[in-house]
């Protein structure tokens, strides 16, 4: 358990240096952390930020593409930085 609590807050932590080291709209910054960090759903997210479940994913798959593309590059020193926290 507390080697999963550990894994768990190292990818936590990766995250969070990814959201904030990416350039990401306001928008996506928000959908991705409301679907990944506090498990909500699209069409819910929809209805807190005034927009179709479509528009949502539209962000997400946006969002990932560009995390995605600034992991190809940087892989290695957000690991880095991450777990040495």
């Amino acid at each position: 358990p507390s080697e999963e609590i550990e894994k768990r807050e190292d990818t936590e932590r990766m995250l969070e240096i990814l959201l904030n080291g990416c350039v990401l709209t306001s928008r996506e910054d928000e959908v991705i952390k409301l679907i990944y960090f506090e498990g909500m759903e699209g069409e819910e997210i929809g209805e807190m930020l005034n927009m179709g479940k479509t528009g949502v994913y539209y962000h997400r798959d946006r969002a990932l593409a560009k995390l995605r593309k600034y992991l190809d590059g940087e892989e290695e020193n957000v690991r880095k930085y991450a777990l040495a926290g």
